[in-house]
């Protein structure tokens, strides 16, 4: 069960397990997997934009081709896909945590909400998104904090 939850800011905060509830806004897509609402893809996606990513991990600068409809989190899911890719193709298998929750997107000194489009974040063509990355991260199935090794 998820017993954790995140404000704007990135603080996280433990929930009671009594405090949850069953999900409503989940949809149904055209593949049959059940999916939340604000994960789905817009029907207009707008114009594909190119954003400039540094993640901390890897100190390395990242094109993610994007829809400026994308939102943040939309934005986090498609970057953790292309890590994951980047690093099979160069077969490096490393244990760090580069997945949405994990990531925590700054542009021009302001933490981006993962419900913001991109659109109305203004991030000019050629400027840095930085992407910071939890080095520590929860684990789902015991309710535990873990650091990875070094």
């Amino acid at each position: 069960y998820l017993t954790e939850c995140y404000d704007e800011l990135g603080t996280q905060y433990k929930v009671p397990i009594y405090c949850l509830s069953y999900p409503i806004n989940i949809v149904k897509e055209e593949n049959g997997r059940d999916s939340p609402a604000e994960f789905s893809e817009p029907v207009d996606g707008g114009n594909e934009i190119f954003l400039k990513l540094r993640v901390s991990s890897t100190m390395s600068d990242i094109k993610l081709p994007v829809y400026s409809k994308d939102t943040v989190g939309q934005c986090k899911k498609k970057l953790q896909v292309s890590l994951l890719h980047i690093s099979k193709s160069k077969r490096v298998l490393e244990n760090k945590c580069v997945e949405a929750c994990c990531q925590r997107w700054f542009y021009s000194g302001k933490l981006l909400g993962d419900k913001v489009p991109i659109e109305e974040c203004n991030i000019q063509s050629g400027y840095v998104v930085q992407v910071i990355v939890n080095s520590e991260h929860f684990n789902h199935d015991n309710s535990t904090s873990i650091a990875p090794a070094s």
